[in-house]
């Protein structure tokens, strides 16, 4: 039951307005939809070795993490797999360098160079570095779209559990968001 009455006359006007039921017009008012942004991240590419059981090699886990944005925009970022860490394979055999989340991997998070020479430079030295990673790659994210950061949360019974979650690279995977509008029951 609804103590507000300004809320009941309001789904009383929105379910005339609209042809919903009363109750939908209610629940809209009572809890409004709102967007929240996903990112559709690669998967990682297996090349024929068996997949984790835990993520079916996808190197995520089913639940996501959220945070509110700068502009104050929800956002869902996906959790890395702890069975695999976030490689996908269930036997890592082919695992590259930096394929598991908390490894090294790619350039530093915020590089600064003073001249052209010296970034093309260490673009060269990162070639060699991670053998895997084209020097034409974003300089943020070495090519993969995300990047492995820290994070802790809770269990069930208050344990502090650390985990790392796939932040998207804010260079090169803007076109990998999309808008989902979410309804609370």
């Amino acid at each position: 039951m609804v103590a507000n009455h300004a809320q009941k006359k309001a789904a009383r006007a929105r379910s005339a307005e609209t042809g919903q039921s009363y109750q939908t017009a209610l629940r809209d008012i009572v809890h409004p939809p709102f967007t929240v942004y996903v990112f559709d991240l690669p998967t990682p590419d297996l090349d024929g070795d068996r997949p984790c059981p835990d993520c079916q090699g996808g190197g995520a886990k089913t639940n996501e993490w959220s945070m509110q944005t700068y502009k104050d925009r929800p956002v869902h970022i996906q959790i890395a797999c702890p069975g695999c860490r976030g490689c996908g394979r269930a036997d890592h055999i082919g695992c590259g360098n930096g394929s598991h989340a908390g490894e090294a991997y790619g350039p530093p998070a915020f590089p600064s160079y003073n001249s052209p020479e010296e970034a093309e430079a260490a673009a060269e030295a990162r070639a060699g570095r991670f053998g895997h990673i084209p020097a034409s790659a974003c300089m943020w994210c070495g090519g993969r779209r995300f990047r492995y950061i820290d994070n802790s949360d809770k269990d069930l019974f208050g344990n502090t559990i650390a985990e790392y979650l796939r932040m998207p690279c804010g260079k090169c995977a803007e076109d990998l968001m999309r808008a989902e509008v979410v309804r609370l029951a």
